[in-house]
């Protein structure tokens, strides 16, 4: 397979602290929604209804509840340190069942992928890889941004041979300012002595 040709950015500024401010904010919301049902329904944690987390389908307990407005499965996966696990889910002929199903299903408790950095940045990027190799297929990345301490980060795939842009490439900000990659890798090691000489 190709390696997978970037073009590195760094945002900071004003606008990128409002940025991060809505993102965090968003994030935060998200987080307490979760809390508040997991108290209620006194859960371990949520089964996550995609492989991001945005969306939560059932609860976790380490011990099975008695509650009849759910259905168990004993989990064949253990967690981390071992610990079994049931997996509930709402049982919907049960009117208390229903009203988990919608708790579950609110966007309180839903993140929104339009308040993902990425997306709040305006630089969500798709772009295919062809294979060197014959009838070796393609492969898609995908653009992505991280936040250290008050900077963003963004990597975006760049137009090259055996790889092209999938639909319009994004307009860059002009708060994002294009930087080498042994930047970049300094950076996201936390090494912030290379701003130094940025403006």
């Amino acid at each position: 397979m190709a390696e997978t040709q970037w073009k590195y950015y760094l945002g900071r500024g004003p606008e990128v602290d409002d940025i991060l401010a809505r993102a965090g904010k968003a994030k935060n919301d998200v987080a307490s929604a979760r809390h508040d049902l997991l108290e209620e329904y006194e859960a371990n944690g949520f089964l996550p209804g995609d492989k991001h987390r945005y969306t939560v389908i059932g609860l976790l307990y380490f011990t099975k509840p008695a509650f009849e407005f759910m259905k168990y499965t004993l989990s064949e996966s253990k967690t981390a340190d071992g610990r079994e696990y049931y997996i509930a889910r709402p049982f919907l002929r049960h009117s208390k069942g229903k009203e988990l199903a919608e708790k579950l299903a609110s966007p309180a408790v839903t993140i929104d992928p339009a308040n993902n950095l990425i997306n709040l940045l305006g630089m969500s990027c798709m772009a295919s890889i062809q294979s060197e190799m014959p009838q070796g297929g393609q492969t898609v990345v995908w653009s992505d941004a991280v936040q250290k301490e008050n900077i963003v980060l963004v990597r975006l795939p760049a137009n090259a041979p055996r790889q092209r842009i999938l639909g319009a490439a994004p307009k860059i900000p002009p708060y994002l300012k294009l930087i080498k990659k042994e930047m970049y890798d300094a950076l996201m090691g936390g090494d912030f002595s290379v701003l130094q000489n940025q403006k």
